[in-house]
């Protein structure tokens, strides 16, 4: 069954993450506030599918290992953080739970 979200938050773009390395989109999502307990990010490749990979702790599913050999464009990822704090994320600190190509996002 698919949850209904009350409300959604104005996107905030930032023109800067278009190119931005992994370092750099790490830095961006450390300064989020505490309060924000959910993050959306949209980026390009390869910079996208490198931090994701990057973020891993190594502990991935099966279904997650297939971003390690391609990320295609679109591709979503779903990764949690065992803190309460953004400024506490660093590479191989979370925990990759899902992965889904495009084609696969269209039948869910």
């Amino acid at each position: 069954m698919r949850e209904k979200v009350a409300s959604l938050p104005e996107p905030l773009v930032e023109r800067i993450l278009y190119h931005a390395t992994p370092g750099e989109m790490l830095d961006r999502l450390n300064a989020l506030p505490d309060r924000v307990n959910c993050a959306l990010l949209v980026g390009h490749q390869p910079g996208l599918g490198s931090l994701v990979r990057k973020l891993a702790d190594g502990h991935e599913n099966r279904r997650c290992r297939r971003a390690f050999e391609h990320f295609p464009t679109a591709a979503a990822a779903v990764l949690e953080v065992p803190f309460a704090s953004w400024q506490m994320l660093e590479f191989n600190s979370a925990r990759f739970v899902d992965f889904a190509k495009p084609r696969e996002l269209m039948d869910a």
